[in-house]
């Protein structure tokens, strides 16, 4: 099956990346052992046990692999792919409306349920996850499952009821889609963070209750809030003695979200770009700050980032766009 995935030969390994560009598959089909030989869905409805597991598998794979910012920039590719495809495909993770197997085998399945997985990871913690998926493999061994079974051995695993969690993320269709703003109330010392979630919910995608974070970039760090998500409209506040170089919203990222727009301004990017600790966010600032005609200032500051990454799996690992610029300053990097 790997060769498949790489029919021009280069399966085995990769002279640029020094790794094999089929790890991601190796993983997903090793992963099928245990969810999908040892567990398996009781009919197609729930083929996201099988192949969201799995998918969630690669990604886990990825993250001891390669590190945390390769996991991330994984993180983000499979949500657009997901984003994408459900223009089209649009319904539950688990769903008993389905033409054929082949209808229940699409993005929805395989790249929402992977980073849904993730996102709860990251909610629970790694050992209240990887022991309630213990506690599913073991319970239901060489047995047929449905979707609320896994539900309810998280849940026991974790001591929280997560079938609001699956209701919203795997019974209901569509995710948040976000549309924030923020601005500084210099006379309550105040960071006003405005976030709106407009999805459209006319189809049944609900408005989401989700825990996330704030991040101000203030004093060459990152500083940290939680909020909570749950209204179609929040306004929440954050104490600052001044007003910060640049905010960051769900900086890590933290749950399944879609971001059409981000609202920094141009003062904000170069802050953005040193200090986010997400490589998409980091990206985005890069092109922003490249467009138009970067002053030398702003290339060397974007170089010297840059190399100082020294990480086999770099935050940003294509620089083309900087090459392209044919720029003297950028003659040592």
């Amino acid at each position: 099956y790997p060769i498949y995935w790489r029919q021009d030969g280069d399966f085995m390994s990769n002279a640029r990346e020094g790794m094999n560009p089929t790890a991601w598959v190796i993983a997903h089909e090793t992963a099928h052992q245990w969810f999908g030989d040892t567990v398996t869905c009781k009919d197609w409805s729930d083929t996201w046990l099988n192949e969201g597991m799995a998918t969630f598998m690669e990604m886990m794979y990825t993250l001891h692999s390669r590190g945390s910012l390769e996991s991330l920039r994984e993180f983000e590719a499979y949500s657009q792919r997901y984003f994408n495809s459900s223009k089209t495909e649009f319904r539950p993770v688990a769903t008993p409306n389905y033409s054929d197997s082949l209808g229940m085998g699409g993005w929805t399945t395989y790249m929402k349920g992977g980073t849904v997985l993730d996102s709860l990871r990251r909610q629970l913690g790694d050992d209240a996850l990887y022991q309630g998926l213990h506690r599913y493999l073991t319970r239901h061994q060489f047995s047929n499952v449905e979707s609320n079974d896994l539900c309810e051995d998280l849940s026991e695993a974790s001591g929280i009821n997560l079938h609001a969690w699956f209701d919203q993320w795997i019974y209901k269709p569509g995710h948040p889609v976000i549309d924030w703003s923020w601005s500084y109330d210099s006379g309550r010392k105040m960071v006003v963070i405005h976030v709106r979630q407009i999805q459209d919910t006319s189809r049944g995608a609900p408005i989401f209750d989700v825990p996330t974070h704030i991040a101000l970039v203030v004093d060459h760090s990152v500083r940290r809030t939680p909020i909570h998500l749950n209204a179609a409209d929040q306004t929440f506040e954050v104490a600052a003695s001044s007003a910060p170089s640049a905010v960051i919203f769900d900086p890590d990222p933290e749950f399944l979200r879609d971001l059409p727009k981000q609202p920094w301004t141009a003062e904000e990017l170069p802050y953005v770009f040193l200090y986010a600790p997400n490589p998409t966010d980091m990206e985005t600032a890069m092109n922003r700050l490249l467009e138009g005609a970067p002053t030398d200032e702003t290339l060397r500051m974007i170089a010297g980032r840059l190399r100082q990454d020294t990480q086999p799996f770099p935050a940003i690992p294509n620089t083309s766009r900087l090459a392209n610029l044919g720029n003297k300053v950028l003659h040592e990097f």
